[in-house]
């Protein structure tokens, strides 16, 4: 089956809802966001100054590293500007995913290290696939987790939500989830969280890739990022307009850990030892990430004057925290 991708058939429906979410997540956020900082700037602590290890984030067009041990920002390039672009994460060990452009042949990802230097860039051979997450490394970097838009298969042209599961760093897929995507992993032992991408709600796999069924009954947003573990695998935080909530796997407790009275916020992030929490807002005119304190059962209101890193401008989708 060949598709003409100036001139895209009705089947590719769901691959223009991703698109209009993306750009009312950055019309939400956005504010006046402008272009990005300098290389090694050097930002304001925020009231999150005792959190510790690395930001890595990007915006249209400039990726950067944020170090709260110095407070200072590194930006580098971070590549292919993408029409579609699902963010940027990191490993625990410190490996930067960014995604590359795609054509009809499949797409490319990236591997970065924290320096900012290029390590590799891989290929992913799928005929007609559009990537819709970024790369996600489980706990020990032998397994990545992403979702793809494609065919259902090479004779059938409808498409399909589908998240893929492969063995790294040989390329071999392992698992092949359909009607799920933006997978998270949860936690140590390699379980896996996905959302289903008609009805939204997050459903858990085992180590095993054995489908455990729904969590609890939480519904996540459309957007890339909306949702994420704590590095434990114990805490689920997940956006709702201008909250960040919290569920605990554990006890089934929940709280509201950040709120913000003027702006949405977007794609939170635990920090790998649990005391701190980041997600996007605007600050003023700009989306940057902003980090609050982190404790259960306690809700933060959020003051960009004190809670906001002065980054680059107009940050978007996932991004992530390294130690």
């Amino acid at each position: 089956m060949t598709t003409d991708r100036t001139a895209p058939s009705p089947s590719i429906t769901r691959r223009s809802v991703l698109l209009r979410g993306l750009a009312l997540a950055a019309t939400t956020l956005a504010g006046c966001g402008g272009g990005g900082g300098g290389g090694g700037g050097v930002a304001p602590a925020p009231d999150g100054k005792a959190a510790s290890g690395r930001l890595v984030y990007r915006n249209s067009g400039v990726a950067a590293v944020y170090d709260f041990a110095s407070a200072r920002e590194t930006t580098f390039n971070p590549g292919e500007n993408l029409g579609f672009d699902p963010g940027v994460t990191v490993s625990r060990s410190g490996i930067v995913s960014v995604s590359r452009g795609e054509d009809n042949d499949g797409f490319d990802f990236a591997l970065y290290g924290l320096d900012g230097r290029e390590r590799s860039v891989h290929r992913v051979a799928r005929e007609l696939a559009f990537q819709t997450s970024p790369v996600m490394f489980n706990a020990d970097d032998t397994r990545i987790a992403f979702s793809v838009d494609e065919p259902v298969s090479a004779s059938v042209g409808d498409r399909i939500a589908r998240t893929l599961v492969v063995q790294w760093p040989s390329g071999t897929v392992v698992a092949s989830l359909d009607g799920y995507e933006e997978p998270v992993w949860a936690g140590p032992h390699g379980e896996l969280i996905v959302r289903h991408a008609e009805t939204l709600r997050l459903r858990l796999f085992d180590a095993a890739l054995n489908d455990r069924g729904a969590v609890a009954d939480l519904v996540a947003s459309t957007f890339i990022g909306a949702y994420n573990v704590s590095p434990d695998g114990r805490l689920l935080v997940y956006e709702d307009g201008s909250e960040i909530r919290v569920h605990d796997r554990d006890t089934g407790q929940r709280w509201v850990a950040a709120r913000d009275a003027t702006s949405a916020t977007h794609a939170p992030n635990v920090s790998p030892d649990g005391r701190h929490l980041a997600f996007f807002a605007r600050d003023m005119f700009n989306v940057v990430p902003h980090v609050v304190p982190f404790a259960a059962g306690t809700t933060v209101q959020v003051d960009s004057a004190l809670h906001a890193l002065d980054t680059i401008a107009d940050c978007r989708a996932r991004f992530g925290w390294a130690a």
